[in-house]
């Protein structure tokens, strides 16, 4: 047995069958994962939240502003976690 429930199988096989445009980048996957860890050691409830608005609940609680996907050409925000893939990544796919 490799530890996972037959809903996390299910869930991972209809994934699977989604069609490619329904499905998420590799790199937004890691993005929700990373959000989804933080917002855990934070204790922040992540119920009704999209991932934008998850990431900005994280940028508020690490003492940063709450702007995640809205930056344009330029960040002064040079603390924040979610600085890298801001700019491209967020404002493309959240």
């Amino acid at each position: 047995m490799t530890g996972k429930t037959a809903k996390e199988t299910a869930v991972k096989a209809q994934a699977a069958k989604a069609p490619a445009s329904k499905r998420e980048a590799p790199g937004i996957a890691r993005i929700r994962n990373e959000a989804i860890k933080k917002a855990k050691a934070f204790n922040i409830p992540m119920e009704r939240l999209t991932l934008s608005d998850l990431i900005k609940t994280v940028q508020l609680t690490e003492g940063n502003f709450d702007c995640f996907g809205s930056a344009t050409a330029y960040c002064d925000q040079n603390a924040c976690s979610w600085r890298a893939v801001c700019f491209t990544t967020a404002s493309q796919h959240l």
